[in-house]
C-alpha cells in the first residue's frame, strides 16, 4: 500500500453534535463521555500517535478484522450512494481484506465497491 487517505471527524465539545433530528445514528461529543473539558492539543497528539502505532498494520487482516468488527452499519440494510448515477440499497455485509465494502444486494448477489466516494445511510423500513 503507497498511500492512505484518512478523514476524521471527533466531536469534542457540545456545541460540535449536529442537532438529533435528522441523524440515522446517535452522535456525542467527547466532553459529554469523560465528563470533563477535553484539552485539544491533547487530543491531537494522542490521536497522532495511535494513528502512526497503526500504520505498520495497514493492509494486514488483523488491521482489516479490527476496521470492520467496528464498522457501522454492519449487517443492516443501507443505501450506498457509488456516484451520482449509481444508488444501491444492501444489506451491509463487512470488508474485503483490500478494504473494499461488501454489500448483499436483494437478489443474492454479492456487491464489491473497491473506489469511488460512498456514502453510507441505514435504510429504514425495508428488510432484505
Amino acid at each position: 500500500m503507497d498511500s492512505v487517505v484518512l478523514g476524521i471527524g471527533i466531536n469534542v465539545s457540545p456545541e460540535s453534535v449536529p442537532p438529533a433530528q435528522g441523524l440515522n445514528y446517535p452522535a456525542t461529543c467527547l466532553q459529554a463521555e469523560a465528563g470533563k473539558p477535553i484539552a485539544r492539543a491533547f487530543l491531537l497528539k494522542a490521536s497522532l500517535e495511535a494513528i502512526a502505532r497503526r500504520r505498520a498494520m495497514l493492509a494486514t487482516e488483523t488491521f482489516l478484522r479490527d476496521w470492520e468488527s467496528v464498522l457501522a452499519f454492519r449487517g443492516e440494510t443501507v443505501r450506498v450512494w457509488v456516484s451520482e448515477a449509481e444508488t444501491l440499497t444492501a444489506q451491509l455485509l463487512g470488508l474485503e481484506l483490500d478494504g473494499s465494502l461488501r454489500l448483499g444486494l436483494p437478489d443474492g448477489v454479492i456487491k464489491i465497491i473497491r473506489f469511488g466516494e460512498v456514502h453510507l445511510r441505514p435504510e429504514r423500513g425495508t428488510g432484505l
